[in-house]
């Protein structure tokens, strides 16, 4: 509180107020569609498969999650935030008559929780998949809880616990 009014009122530069309250004690009191914009939560508007199970992610591209798995790291990495790192192993195949390019950036994971790990950039890579190949790569994830996780590529999910 400023003074007697609330910070909802403006003061003019004739030495009106306006009032965006609109009635309202407190409009921009939305503590029930708060949430800590720190993380991102697991949403159910993908499409779900569980790991090993391929699924059509683009025009006759393919992305297979193979395998969910913990890494400790190394020394090049601080202490994760779940006492663990998590690995997944993901395989592209492009059975279009394009290149499509994917980056480790396209892939996200998620708790048992909701909450969205980090990507802990091990392997911060650009792959170039060309028309009638398959590219397998590995993404390392710093996540806040444990398993079953969700990973997220565009509008898929793959689920599952790790190995």
């Amino acid at each position: 509180m400023i003074g007697e009014r609330s910070m909802m009122y403006d003061d003019l530069m004739d030495g009106s107020t306006y009032d965006d309250t609109d009635g309202e004690d407190d409009p921009y009191d939305d503590s029930e569609d708060y949430y800590d914009e720190d993380y991102d939560y697991f949403s159910d508007e993908y499409t779900e498969y569980k790991v090993g199970q391929a699924a059509e992610v683009g025009d006759n591209v393919f992305v297979n999650v193979t395998k969910i798995e913990k890494w400790a790291g190394d020394k090049e990495f601080h202490s994760p935030m779940a006492g663990y790192y998590v690995k997944a192993t993901v395989t592209i195949e492009n059975k279009d008559v394009r290149s499509t390019t994917y980056y480790a950036d396209d892939f996200l994971i998620y708790d048992n929780d909701g909450l969205e790990g980090d990507n802990a950039y091990k392997e911060d890579w650009r792959v170039v998949v060309k028309p009638g190949t398959k590219v397998t790569k590995e993404i390392y994830f710093d996540v806040y809880g444990d398993g079953p996780f969700h990973v997220v590529c565009y509008d898929v999910s793959w689920s599952g616990s790790i190995k």
